[in-house]
């Protein structure tokens, strides 16, 4: 678990689409994998697909859902834990998460903290 990806069923690594979280060794990587940790630990989790499902390496490119009520990709952003990186042709939500980063920013929350 980092601040944008996860081991899901059988050990699949997920890559969140549509945002970039703080990586190690930079300002508020432990806070967004904390929070991250809290948001997922111990929930039931549905894994939607944009245009592209895998990575160069891999990794399922995930839209994921908890209890099919929160869209995690969101909440992410939504809290300033996470910014948002469209990368085509994932392109699905990018107003919303452009509109989350931007509200998280005029909020000063998670990493936007001044």
């Amino acid at each position: 678990l980092s601040g944008d990806t996860f081991l899901f069923e059988g050990g699949l690594k997920v890559r969140y689409v549509g945002l970039a979280a703080p990586r190690e060794g930079t300002p508020h990587y432990k806070t967004a994998v904390e929070y991250h940790r809290k948001l997922m630990q111990g929930k039931h989790v549905n894994i939607l697909f944009d245009t592209i499902q895998r990575d160069k390496d891999g990794a399922l490119l995930g839209l994921v859902f908890i209890n099919q009520m929160t869209f995690v990709n969101a909440e992410l952003i939504r809290n300033g834990h996470a910014r948002a990186n469209p990368r085509p042709p994932n392109l699905k939500y990018e107003k919303l998460f452009s509109n989350l980063q931007q509200r998280a920013q005029s909020r000063s929350l998670g990493m936007w903290k001044n």
